[in-house]
């Protein structure tokens, strides 16, 4: 079964990370892996057997770095989903996770990968009003540096679809949404 051949492989990342550390787990494990879909629960599961704060907090700034420098649909839902599963390192950082995502709804060229981010987005917003709060900065920062019709398009039309009501998405969005 696949949800248990990845909790082994998460098991066996992770007695590896005790011995060698988590940043030989990092090199050998996670970063070439951090893009390929079928490792996607593999890392999570990893990062939320981590008993260290700054293990996961070391692992989480790599992750987000790597989703910064070369923007990518699965890094940004990796990220999303460390923040659904509770990791406070992530969580930290939620702001910058959520920029990660956005950037990635104006990239994404796969149905399934855009569902996937609609669904984190969703999770997100329903989780409390600090959450909320900031994706609502996320979506400004991201709103400002775009100008690109498509690409705002896409933003508005993700928000909506992830149950963002029409009133705040043109609270950001303004004259783009109302006319």
């Amino acid at each position: 079964h696949l949800t248990f051949q990845e909790y082994l492989t998460a098991s066996h990342i992770s007695t590896q990370s005790e011995n060698e550390g988590v940043k030989s787990a990092w090199s050998a494990y996670i970063e070439p892996r951090r893009c390929d879909p079928a490792w996607r629960e593999v890392i999570r599961l990893f990062v939320a057997s981590l008993k260290a704060d700054t293990s996961q907090e070391f692992l989480v700034q790599q992750l987000l770095e790597q989703t910064h420098n070369h923007p990518d649909v699965y890094g940004a839902t990796l990220l999303g989903g460390l923040v659904l599963d509770g990791i406070e390192a992530a969580e930290a950082v939620q702001t910058d996770i959520a920029r990660c995502l956005l950037t990635a709804t104006v990239k994404v060229t796969q149905v399934e990968s855009l569902r996937q981010i609609i669904d984190i987005w969703r999770n997100c917003s329903e989780r409390n009003e600090q959450t909320r709060s900031e994706l609502q900065a996320a979506f400004r920062s991201c709103w400002t540096v775009l100008h690109d019709d498509q690409e705002r398009l896409a933003l508005v039309l993700m928000l909506l679809t992830s149950g963002w009501k029409l009133q705040d998405v043109a609270n950001v969005a303004g004259a783009f949404v109302m006319d």
